[in-house]
């Protein structure tokens, strides 16, 4: 138990460099934002189930939402059109309020910021990634001013889709939380190391204790065997002993009957 005990421990100073330094991770991230502690914006999708194009912005989205600079910014807001008549008539609404038609998916707000159509994010042709840079590009900074201009005392940021009205939305992915999911990820991990650490030295402890306590027993065994032999030796020893003063007690009788016959003869 000690053995493990000081494993246990052990295990557990290795741990705390990396919870420090996640955590000092995480607090440089909020840190850099601008500003400080600031509430992500939404960025409203209105897709079709199926669309190619709305996957390939969702997909960018997707990695959009790991990158450090941008992670904390934004969530994802999805209205599925094709098959939702609210939505359809809220992506309506929407584009009438920014003056303008969404006659096509993908269709995508934040801000007063808003796009339509998306590369094919997977094409290898230079013509298109050089439309996907362009396209993301712009986004990106749509996002960043969104998210400066929401989180000002005095910003002009203005939320055109929630103005408008709602609809069946589902969030798509909480981008602010991922830093604090990062930190218990770590810590999760970190007690499962020492868990199974613990559990490979408990055994090779226990393997040890049982080898110690067969060894003992061995040599218990060996010395009472080595005493069961000596006693077996007494034993013979005693009874040889016996037997020969038996014997001897017998044949002196005989020697005076002898001797008492011959002198009778001689007389």
């Amino acid at each position: 138990m000690k053995k493990v005990f000081k494993v246990l421990i052990l295990a557990l100073v290795m741990l705390m460099p990396l919870t420090f330094a996640s955590a000092k991770k995480a607090k440089t991230t909020t840190t850099e934002a601008i500003p400080t502690d600031g509430t992500p914006v939404n960025l409203y999708v209105f897709y079709g189930s199926g669309c190619s194009h709305c996957a390939d912005l969702h997909t960018y989205l997707s990695e959009l939402a790991t990158d450090k600079e941008y992670n904390y910014m934004f969530e994802v807001v999805d209205y599925e059109v094709w098959s939702d008549k609210t939505n359809a008539t809220l992506m309506q609404n929407v584009a009438k309020e920014l003056n303008t038609t969404a006659s096509g998916v993908p269709f995508y707000v934040v801000g007063d910021y808003y796009s339509s159509g998306f590369p094919n994010i997977s094409s290898t042709d230079e013509s298109v990634q050089a439309t996907v840079k362009e396209v993301t590009d712009e986004l990106k900074a749509a996002i960043k001013k969104s998210y400066t201009e929401a989180n000002k005392s005095n910003g002009s940021y203005k939320d055109i889709v929630a103005s408008v009205g709602t609809g069946n939305s589902s969030v798509k992915d909480d981008a602010k939380s991922k830093s604090d999911n990062d930190i218990v990820g770590y810590i999760l991990l970190g007690i499962t190391i020492i868990i199974v650490v613990c559990i490979v030295f408990g055994r090779s402890s226990t393997k040890e204790d049982f080898e110690e306590v067969a060894e003992e027993t061995e040599a218990k065994e060996e010395v009472v065997e080595e005493v069961k032999v000596e006693k077996t030796a007494a034993k013979k020893t005693t009874a040889k002993k016996t037997t020969t003063k038996k014997a001897t007690a017998k044949k002196a009788p005989a020697k005076k009957t002898t001797v008492k016959k011959t002198t009778k003869k001689n007389k």
